[in-house]
């Protein structure tokens, strides 16, 4: 299509604004196919990859190498030590992978996922394969876009181990910037992605982001559910994900997840097949605008009250039609 005149070239620009970065079909096949190849390489020619096993040290070296080629400056950051129970220590050849792309401003935003599968029987390819697939995507596109912040992008060994090793040892040792903002993934591969509901219930500006981040990429899978806020204040949830080690060191962290077959959760029923490609490619864009909204600032942490989100903040976002890429619904004003 070509703009005539002024006018027309004026429109270009500002319809070019309001799409922002939103990909032409073609472009959306691409990237779905790249993600669910992470993925298979990951679940199905790797295979199970507990923490210490060739299988995980294979899939190390395919992020490293991943991140490389994506322009990331990547590394191994060995871990050694794996707790398997409160009594006995397992001494594991493992580490975590680590890229980053440096920034103009001080602080920093990591991205989070773990490459370890539950045991030598699980593929794990929602968990976590699909998180690293999602991980690995989002820095290949960051580092095409210019940022403020340096941005971190950390593959996790050992979140299938006790006390979440991976991750606590990359806190204790990070040298970097400041860590402004934890998003960690798990379980994002099929159905609706929503902020997990664990440790606790959702702080307001996670779901604040998300929501802001739903409102750029118009996937139509970002999920308010009310439960999501009411069952972690009734029961106590008995999960954990990564985002943990960076909550109990004061960094603002979240955690997504997704709807996922209760009964292929740590099995060897979790395979590359059961993935959803368009869940995957939604995971790919939420995650990428939450990066962006957090780098661009104002932070919506800042903006938030750093209190649990309220049932009426869930309510109104249920409740209101969020905009799809093939509707024309607007977004609800956030609390």
């Amino acid at each position: 299509m070509q703009a005539r005149g002024k006018l027309g070239s004026a429109l270009l620009a500002a319809t070019a604004a309001l799409l922002g970065c939103q990909r032409e079909p073609h472009q959306d096949l691409i990237a779905r196919e790249r993600l669910y190849k992470h993925v298979d390489h990951l679940a199905r020619e790797i295979g199970p990859r507990p923490t210490g096993s060739s299988g995980e040290a294979l899939a190390r070296e395919y992020i490293l190498q991943s991140l490389t080629e994506a322009g990331v400056a990547a590394r191994e950051e060995p871990f050694q030590v794996t707790r398997i129970s409160d009594t006995t220590d397992l001494v594991a050849d493992s580490a975590n992978v680590v890229g980053v792309l440096e920034g103009q401003s001080s602080g920093a935003i990591l991205v989070g996922a773990h490459h370890d599968s539950r045991n030598a029987q699980c593929p794990g390819a929602s968990d976590d394969a699909s998180g690293v697939a999602v991980l690995l995507e989002t820095a290949r596109g960051m580092a095409q876009k210019p940022r403020r912040h340096t941005l971190v992008f950390a593959s996790f060994t050992g979140e299938e181990s006790l006390g979440l090793p991976g991750s606590r040892e990359f806190v204790k040792n990070w040298k970097g910037p400041p860590l402004l903002a934890a998003i960690t993934l798990d379980f994002v591969g099929t159905g609706k992605v929503f902020v997990a509901p664990f440790p606790h219930p959702p702080e307001s500006w996670a779901n604040r982001l998300l929501a802001k981040a739903e409102a750029r990429a118009m996937t139509g899978r970002a999920w308010f559910d009310p439960w999501l806020v009411i069952v972690p204040r009734l029961l106590p949830l008995p999960y954990s994900a990564d985002h943990a080690s960076f909550l109990d060191s004061g960094v603002p962290s979240l955690n997504l997840s997704c709807q996922f077959p209760a009964w292929t959760y740590h099995t060897s029923q979790d395979v590359a097949s059961r993935i959803d490609k368009k869940t995957l490619l939604a995971s790919l864009d939420l995650v990428t605008n939450m990066v962006q909204i957090l780098d661009e600032g104002p932070s919506p942490i800042a903006e938030a009250d750093s209190q649990y989100s309220s049932l009426p903040t869930y309510l109104s976002l249920l409740g209101s039609r969020m905009p799809t890429r093939a509707g024309k619904s607007e977004m609800p004003s956030l609390p």
